[in-house]
């Protein structure tokens, strides 16, 4: 019983790691306005997202759905006719799902106009190392879109501003700690021996904000404060 219990304790373990592994999540908010710290970790996103509303107006409710979800279903087949083309879902918080033929029937909501339902997914597409311009990106993901079979009553609309995302922004902790410490290194450097640094906000999680088309920054939101070496303490109140 015992090493049944342990086996069982492992397996959730082993795929709670292997969920967070792949954790991916939209970029909100931009760089302009961001409490953003001096040293913070630019990179590419990992991925481009094209925000997709799919609409149906059929009489009928039932059929509505059964329509809306047969689309799904083809645009999911079209996607994996495609390499560089995945389709997804995002929750409330701003996570990616994978949507796939085991999760499509997804929940709908009720249209603009009377007798409609509607939901909303992402054509998303991997970021190329050396791509600076995901124009091209865009356009692909755009004609992906425009080319669905649409089953019924059935339309789909590009919606909203393009969006990217990143894989499990937690990996990137360490090295936001390294250009943090290289920050106050570079200060009390230049200051001398007669100043030193008071840290706080270092043991925050990890943050995010997009830095471009295709950029994102990644950061700690840390906070720091020059004293004189004479100065044994200060007080530092809370922003929020």
């Amino acid at each position: 019983m015992r090493i049944a219990l342990l086996i069982a304790c492992l397996v959730l373990f082993t795929a709670d790691v292997r969920a967070q592994e792949v954790e991916e999540i939209v970029v909100t908010g931009t760089l302009v306005g961001s409490s953003v710290p001096g040293k913070h970790l630019r990179r590419p996103a990992d991925n481009i997202l094209l925000r997709v509303q799919i609409v149906n107006d059929s009489r009928d409710a039932d059929q509505r759905e059964e329509e809306i979800h047969k689309t799904l279903s083809a645009a999911i087949s079209a996607a994996a006719r495609n390499d560089r083309i995945e389709l997804s879902s995002v929750t409330d918080s701003g996570f990616v799902l994978p949507l796939t033929k085991a999760n499509y029937q997804i929940d709908l909501h009720g249209g603009q106009r009377p007798d409609t339902s509607q939901a909303y997914f992402r054509a998303k597409s991997a970021v190329p190392d050396s791509l600076d311009d995901g124009e091209a990106l865009v356009l692909e993901l755009k004609r992906f879109v425009a080319g669905l079979k649409m089953v019924g009553r059935t339309e789909v609309f590009v919606n909203g501003d393009v969006e990217v995302s990143i894989v499990n922004p937690s990996q990137y902790r360490a090295e936001a700690i390294r250009l943090f410490a290289e920050d106050v290194q570079t200060v009390t450097g230049s200051l001398g021996d007669d100043y030193r640094v008071i840290v706080n906000g270092i043991d925050k999680p990890i943050e995010w904000a997009r830095a471009g088309s295709l950029s994102v920054a990644i950061y700690i939101p840390y906070e720091y404060t020059v004293v004189p070496t004479t100065i044994n303490g200060v007080t530092i109140i809370p922003d929020y």
